[in-house]
């Protein structure tokens, strides 16, 4: 039994060739390992049964025997390409010749399995899925998960990125018309060739060639005799899901540093590699390994296996510092989404006009951290070795990011963040799924193509009140930490940044502390009092303070006063920022008298040529405008 090739030839309106497939990985902070295990992993999550199932994510990093390596010669790959490639099939071809070829092996349980049609070109009937032809034939398929984490186009390219010879096996258990069917193709992404006047785009599938003479995969008892043979995990005749099988992956490229340029044993590196891998995991998915209440099981369930079945071990996060200041952070945010509202220390609820966009919790640490067995290589402590960041996520719970703020100068001081998006928002949750690039790795507007100006709006707020927050915390909690992240200290930065807190309202020339003489003429006519002048900024009980000024002109019987203060935000003047902060004023000063009156001050008959400022307290991060209106009593 062996299978039947095809190679993909370019069809009269075109095709995506090999290459423009591998481009989608473009560049990323990531390495392709990483981008592998978070890729699938997420994909994985998208493809649990049901909403509250709890799927099974396994890692196997072993090598074929003898036996299995002549069943991929002589039964799966006897084959090969007539291609002029000159990487991935000359790779393929010495794999093959191997005594023992290095796999590796990504596996899912308790999710749907590749189901669907096996021909792109066939419309599913009515819900039915699409997974198959999604992960082996199209390319970029756009996110039909609600609040999902992953996408297939990108998933796909890093699959083949980690194998040396671009060549993988897809072996899959999945429901078709109610019955369960395996499913079993390889497929490799070489480079577009020419052959016999006829252009090919790179891609070739191994697997049954039907009567259309196009490549199905093997199904039945024939795929389950192929995985079997080739030591594939096993699975239950009832059990769906699907096993990757990533031939010769490259160790020496995927470990780096991990790996000197020494001969080493083949045993040594896979061990290097799964522990590498663990810590992939720990970073990415530790939110998925915590339970949510006393007593449940963790939202997913993940193994590492080396050589056949060595388990390697996964701490739980709570045992790897700094994890546990994160998980702690999780904690309360879960507190605060099922409604607890109980405990409010370093819990704070993000708002765009007084809409939620997510909650953010923070836990901190002063001391020595807790022991542990081994030392955990984490992006979430970065390269100072101490955590100082806030992992962002969105709904699904997978770690978007660690975004960093400034680390504190006590080295026995660290801090770890969460924040959630809010999942009952779909609106919201759709804004930053926008914001994400291909490898969901950040959120920036600079992803998003949409011309929604409050999506894009709601993720910069949202961003800049997570750092405003985080930074706050630095200043109260970290010494002079905010002197030295900035440069200047606070009295200071906010003089030197009155751009970014007062928009358009300084007098041109003017600057803080100048004094502002009246106004005569200039269309004020007989007003009583001067047009509102903004003087300067100061810093009371740590918050900045704008210093609005007027003028009364003229005596008067009685006088009434009122301010309105204003955010000025994107180009708009609002009553409070999109986070749902407003500007205040503190108080008014007539003479060298200080008044609390609110927003409203009145002048009594008699009044004259007196100096009015108004205090108004700033929104930290904002710009702000005000307006004034009066008044006058009747003249007698």
């Amino acid at each position: 039994m062996t299978l039947d090739l095809l190679s993909e030839p370019y069809n009269p309106l075109g095709n995506i060739g090999a290459e423009g497939i591998s481009k989608l990985l473009g560049r990323s902070d990531l390495d392709f390992l990483e981008l592998l295990i978070r890729e699938s992993g997420q994909n994985v999550w998208d493809a649990r049964i049901a909403p509250d199932a709890r799927p099974r994510y396994v890692v196997r990093v072993r090598a074929f025997d003898e036996r299995q390596m002549e069943v991929l010669r002589e039964q799966v790959f006897s084959v090969l390409p007539e291609s002029d490639d000159h990487e991935c099939l000359p790779k393929l071809r010495e794999f093959l010749q191997k005594a023992r070829g290095e796999v590796l092996e990504i596996a899912d349980f308790g999710t749907r399995g590749l189901g669907g049609p096996t021909d792109a070109s066939h419309e599913p009937v009515g819900d039915e899925p699409t997974d198959f032809v999604d992960l082996i034939r199209n390319v970029g398929s756009r996110r039909d998960i609600a609040q999902g984490g992953g996408t297939y186009g990108y998933g796909k390219a890093s699959l083949y990125a980690v194998s040396s010879c671009r060549t993988l096996i897809f072996d899959s258990r999945t429901v078709v018309g109610g019955q369960t069917e395996r499913r079993l193709i390889g497929a490799a992404l070489g480079h577009e060739y020419a052959r016999g006047g006829r252009r090919y785009t790179g891609r070739h599938w191994w697997g049954n060639r039907n009567r259309e003479s196009l490549i199905d995969p093997l199904k039945g008892s024939r795929a389950d005799d192929i995985s079997s043979a080739l030591g594939l995990f096993d699975r239950s005749p009832k059990e769906r899901g699907t096993t990757i099988a990533i031939l010769n992956p490259d160790w020496r490229g995927l470990l780096g540093e991990d790996l000197d340029g020494e001969e080493l044993d083949p045993k040594f590196i896979r061990e290097r590699a799964a522990r590498r891998i663990v810590e992939i995991l720990l970073d990415n998915f530790w939110p998925k390994m915590l339970p949510k209440t006393l007593g449940s099981e963790s939202a997913m369930g993940f193994k590492v296996l080396r050589e056949e079945d060595r388990i390697v071990p996964i701490p739980s996060p709570d045992a790897v510092p700094p994890l546990d200041l994160y998980a702690e952070a999780w904690r309360r945010v879960q507190r605060a989404m099922a409604g607890d509202n109980g405990e409010t220390e370093d819990l704070y609820e993000i708002t765009w006009y007084r809409r939620r966009t997510g909650w953010l919790g923070i836990a901190e640490r002063s001391g020595a951290r807790p022991p542990q067995s081994r030392r955990y290589k984490l992006r979430a402590e970065g390269e100072t070795n101490r955590a100082h960041h806030v992992a962002l996520m969105r709904p699904a719970e997978l770690v978007v990011c660690y975004d960093p703020s400034p680390p504190p100068d006590d080295e026995e001081l660290e801090w770890g963040g969460v924040f959630i998006v809010d999942g009952t928002d779909d609106e919201v949750e759709q804004a930053f799924a926008d914001a994400e690039p291909p490898p969901h790795n950040f959120w920036s507007t600079d992803n998003m193509v949409t011309e929604d100006r409050d999506g894009k709006s709601m993720v910069r707020v949202t961003l800049r009140r997570i750092r405003e927050i985080v930074r706050e915390i630095g200043a109260t909690q970290l010494g002079n930490e905010y002197t030295q992240a900035t440069g200047v200290a606070p009295l200071a930065q906010a003089s030197q940044s009155l751009g970014r807190f007062l928009g358009g309202t300084m007098p041109t020339g003017g600057g803080p502390g100048d004094i502002v003489k009246p106004i005569t003429g200039g269309g004020v006519g007989d007003s009583p009092i001067t047009r509102l002048q903004y003087v300067g900024l100061e810093l009371l009980d740590s918050a900045p303070i704008a210093r609005f000024r007027t003028v009364l002109r003229r005596p008067v019987k009685g006088l009434t006063l009122h301010c309105q203060p204003l955010i000025v935000f994107e180009g708009k003047k609002d009553l409070q920022t999109p986070d749902g902060a407003q500007p205040e004023i503190v108080g008014w000063m007539v003479g060298d008298e200080t008044i609390d009156a609110g927003d409203e001050l009145y002048l009594e008959a008699g009044a004259k040529d007196s100096s009015i400022e108004i205090l108004i307290r700033v929104p930290d991060g904002y710009a702000i405008d005000a307006s004034l209106s009066h008044e006058e009593s009747a003249q007698s």
